[in-house]
């Protein structure tokens, strides 16, 4: 299942878990870099200075909480947003 927050902390708990890492990109987007995939990455962060800007920027994050998913988004959350309704299943009657 899908989820969408707007706190930096459960963030950095489902980064952690993972083993990812706050980053910014080269266009100076946020990111998280994850092991054993190549990213192109401009600097890496602090889990504070992400906070910082995940907050100020009001973003969201977009996540799988199924097990062995690494499925994730950052941005606005009218970008974001859309990855979580189509994960929704349609009802069938």
């Amino acid at each position: 299942m899908r989820y969408l927050t707007h706190d930096p902390s459960v963030v950095r708990r489902w980064a952690e878990q993972r083993g990812a890492r706050p980053a910014l990109s080269d266009d100076g987007y946020l990111q998280l870099a994850m092991p054993d995939r190549e990213y192109t990455v401009e600097s890496r962060l602090s889990w504070e200075e992400f906070a910082g800007l995940f907050t100020a920027e009001n973003l969201a994050f977009v996540f799988d909480e199924v097990s062995g998913s690494d499925f994730w988004a950052i941005g606005p959350e009218v970008e974001v947003r859309p990855f979580v309704e189509e994960a929704i299943p349609e009802h069938v009657p």
